[in-house]
């Protein structure tokens, strides 16, 4: 009930950014070395991530994939997302979290996780919440983080799944750097890469991950 009297709290603001009925499709895909998600390692291999969006005025809806290169198939990812975004730097959001496996039925209901989220940008800065409770998940997750150039740090705690070192207690699992950069490769062509050092207190663990974006 409570996320139902957020929307409706939020009513004007949204029917003032739907005026916007500008529409687009945006189709890409990143080649990482390592799937790395909030601080967890998914997979050991590297990782082909495509993506779609199609967006119309300030509404969002997508997929967005991960897919093994070493064909194993419990480290690959299906999901679907919706988004809207307010003039005010804020964004709402909903992902649907599939993991396809052989003898793993999409329509089944029971093989899907639900997530909500809520994003506000601050100028260079943004702060993040997340909450999982589909399928016996109720996990929680914050991320903190400033970006100015081609670098960004972040910060990010969560519960239950993020931290099973901890025994799912609240904790710290998601620090580190990103740093980007354009690989010109001809006049009318340059190649964007990024790399991220990643280190997750919760596990002990740190991580190195480099990618493309195509």
């Amino acid at each position: 009930m409570r996320r139902i009297f957020l929307f409706l709290g939020l009513g004007p603001a949204l029917f003032t950014n739907a005026q916007d009925k500008t529409s687009s499709f945006d189709v890409g895909a990143d080649m990482v070395s390592r799937y790395v998600w909030r601080g967890t390692d998914f997979g050991s291999s590297p990782a082909i991530q495509p993506g779609l969006t199609f967006n119309y005025g300030s509404f969002s809806l997508g997929a967005w994939g991960s897919y093994s290169t070493n064909n194993d198939s419990g480290a690959d990812e299906g999901d679907l997302f919706a988004s809207y975004a307010l003039s005010t730097g804020t964004e709402l959001l909903v992902t649907d979290y599939f993991f396809p496996a052989p003898g793993v039925d999409y329509f089944d209901y029971d093989n899907h996780f639900l997530e909500f989220g809520i994003n506000q940008s601050i100028k260079d800065f943004y702060i993040s919440g997340y909450y999982m409770a589909v399928n016996g998940a109720d996990d929680l997750y914050f991320e903190g983080g400033f970006e100015k150039g081609n670098v960004a740090v972040f910060l990010g705690a969560g519960n239950e799944a993020y931290t099973p070192a901890d025994e799912g207690n609240f904790n710290i699992c998601n620090v580190g750097m990103t740093i980007s950069k354009d690989l010109q490769l001809s006049q009318e062509f340059a190649l964007p890469l990024f790399g991220s050092l990643i280190y997750n207190p919760s596990a002990n663990g740190i991580h190195m991950v480099v990618g493309i974006t195509l």
